[in-house]
């Protein structure tokens, strides 16, 4: 653990956590864009919603962090099923928030949606630079 705090201060991880964050926003627009047409257009709830759309949006993330942020040359197996591997608990985690602050304390669902959202980010782009794509912090950044 102690290594996936110095990953967030390190100059070179904060300039890719940059990257990751902005090309993630493209994955996370969609995850919402969908969240919300799938609650304000069926009568699916909140918390059945974000994982449909919360899969969709791991998936884009995945092919933008793996080209662009990581500029991986590990094989697809090994960074997909990894990649994955920490969507699923990632998963679970935003579902987990989403559940306790939407149905627990009763928070507007995009509220809930946005705190899970965030707690996600920090915990995965620690997760997948330590373990998912191997990061070391003397490389430089690929944008």
């Amino acid at each position: 653990m102690p290594q996936l705090f110095a990953t967030f201060l390190s100059n070179h991880h904060a300039k890719r956590f940059f990257w990751y964050t902005l090309l993630g926003g493209i994955g996370t627009g969609t995850h919402y864009l969908i969240l919300v047409l799938l609650v304000s257009t069926t009568s699916l709830l909140p918390k059945f919603a974000t994982m449909i759309s919360f899969t969709v949006g791991v998936s884009i993330n995945y092919f933008l962090n793996y080209r662009y942020t990581f500029k991986s040359t590990h094989a697809h197996h090994e960074t997909l099923s990894k990649f994955f591997v920490v969507a699923i608990v990632g998963f679970f985690l935003n579902v987990g928030v989403v559940w306790l602050t939407v149905d627990g304390l009763q928070w507007y669902y995009l509220l809930g949606q946005f705190t899970a959202t965030a707690i996600v980010l920090f915990w995965s782009f620690g997760i997948n630079c330590v373990w998912t794509f191997k990061v070391k912090p003397q490389s430089e950044h690929p944008l």
